[in-house]
């Protein structure tokens, strides 16, 4: 045991001890009370029970300001009526309704945090603090403009979650905001005004256009994102190349400049073929064909693999609860961590007999061991100490409102030695084995398209074995 943190009748506690039995809530099993339940009757008997039967005096952990039962934080008071103390005495009251308002929104989101001790630390950053009294005397007018105009930090990005949660700042597609300042800051990349001006009427008409019509208010565009930034800069390096090496424009481009460009260096560069499909349609230049470019292997786990990685993940603790389940959410529904990590709550449906998650349109059974796990997941969300402890998703991500990045989960998985490709694949491949492929991708959320291919290619594997088998047996016959 630690240093004692209090001496009660019969017991000492150490600071775990007494943070764990501070927040021990329940009905006592001696006198019934319902509260607060750290302490022992009697060495013998280990049931916890509440501070009275444990000859503890109870107004000496209840809140002298909301009487609530637990530890006190300071002079009397709980760590929430502390927070609270603290944010009114911050600023003072404005006058104007509207920053009136922001000032009592923004105090009540931050006293609803899970652990309000975690907000008070958080508030030790003085970039933190600063910006928290701007916005509550309006000196930084809560606007998604006004914190555009901010250096990028995880603290601005942060409060801008807090006020998106709680309605003070209309919800806009983050990763779309991101990718309109990446696009103003790329001219850098680009060797002369002409090679910027027709890569940015691609990637203004072509991938912009098509991000903002698809994007939804509150929903990420992550995926689209980081497949345009992938084509805009592997463009720019194509026509810096062109110019440098032939001094052609993409409208003067020749098949035979592109297919030397393609053969001599890494597969990255096929990814101009959506720039010349474009460019194509918009009659730039009608002369550059690419053919699609597939990959020669596709990357796969063997079932024992498969299985192996299901067991560790369900039985060990070889990382995080959460990672835990989303790896098996891969590995089991074959569903790709960027979908994963933006489930709700709500895409579980509950009864007294089973678990279901809805992946596709046909909600999906959850096997009895793992729902143990997603039923323990639901008590012990992460990332809910600050503000997010409302948020109804199953995968919190570190600020307010927002689900766990999905590179956060793909780290994680690979640190351990999965491929993630390989698993996803191996999953479907499995899946389509038992069941009919329409029936899985409706159940999973595939095309059928694709659940129809991997069916096609895990019967040619079956047959292709089913031969090499029967050749064996004849042989040794």
């Amino acid at each position: 045991m630690g240093k004692p943190r209090v001496h009660w009748p019969g017991e000492q506690l150490c600071n775990s001890c007494f943070y764990t039995g501070m927040r021990t809530y329940g009905q006592c099993p001696r006198c019934g009370h319902d509260g607060v339940l750290p302490a022992r009757a009697r060495h013998d008997d280990p049931r916890p029970c509440c501070l009275e039967c444990g000859g503890v005096d109870p107004d000496a952990y209840r809140c002298r300001t909301c009487a609530h039962e637990g530890e006190i934080y300071r002079d009397g008071q709980c760590a929430r009526c502390a927070l609270r103390d603290n944010l009114d005495h911050l600023t003072p009251q404005p006058r104007r309704a509207d920053i009136k308002r922001v000032r009592s929104a923004m105090i009540e989101a931050l006293c609803r945090a899970q652990r309000p001790e975690s907000v008070m630390t958080w508030m030790r950053n003085a970039d933190a603090r600063e910006i928290l009294k701007d916005l509550m005397t309006g000196t930084i007018a809560c606007t998604h403009e006004s914190f555009d105009e901010f250096p990028h930090s995880k603290t601005t990005e942060h409060f801008r979650s807090i006020l998106e949660q709680h309605g003070l700042l209309p919800r806009r597609d983050h990763y779309l905001a991101i990718f309109e300042k990446w696009l103003a800051a790329k001219e850098a990349a680009a060797d002369t005004p002409e090679t910027w001006a027709m890569a940015y009427r691609f990637a203004t008409w072509h991938h912009l256009r098509r991000i903002r019509a698809q994007s939804v208010p509150g929903d990420s565009s992550e995926g689209a994102v980081r497949s345009a930034k992938q084509e805009i800069t592997e463009v720019i390096k194509f026509l810096n190349w062109l110019h440098h090496t032939h001094a052609r424009t993409a409208q003067t481009s020749t098949q035979l400049d592109v297919d030397q460009y393609l053969q001599s260096g890494p597969t990255t560069r096929h990814l101009i073929r959506t720039f010349f499909v474009w460019c194509r349609a918009n009659h730039i230049n009608t002369s550059v064909e690419i053919a699609h470019r597939y990959a020669k292997t596709t990357p796969t786990l063997t079932d024992e693999q498969r299985l192996q990685w299901i067991q560790t993940l369900m039985r060990g603790n070889v990382t995080s609860l959460h990672q835990r389940v989303a790896g098996l959410l891969m590995l089991l529904y074959a569903q790709p961590l960027t979908r994963v990590v933006a489930l709700e709550i709500g895409d579980l449906q509950l009864t007294p007999t089973e678990m279901r998650i809805s992946l596709g349109t046909e909600p999906t059974p959850v096997p009895a061991p793992f729902a143990v796990l997603i039923y323990e997941l639901l008590e012990h969300r992460p990332n809910l100490q600050t503000t997010g402890s409302d948020t109804m998703y199953l995968f919190p991500g570190y600020r307010p409102g927002r689900h766990l990045h999905a590179q956060t989960v793909m780290k994680e998985l690979r640190r351990l030695g999965i491929n993630l490709h390989g698993a996803r694949n191996s999953a479907l491949d499995n899946l389509v084995k038992l069941a009919p492929p329409p029936i899985v991708a409706d159940m999973l959320g595939y095309s059928y398209q694709v659940t129809e291919r991997h069916a096609a290619l895990a019967a040619t594997t079956y047959s292709r074995y089913a031969q090499s088998l029967a050749t064996t047996i004849a042989t040794v016959n």
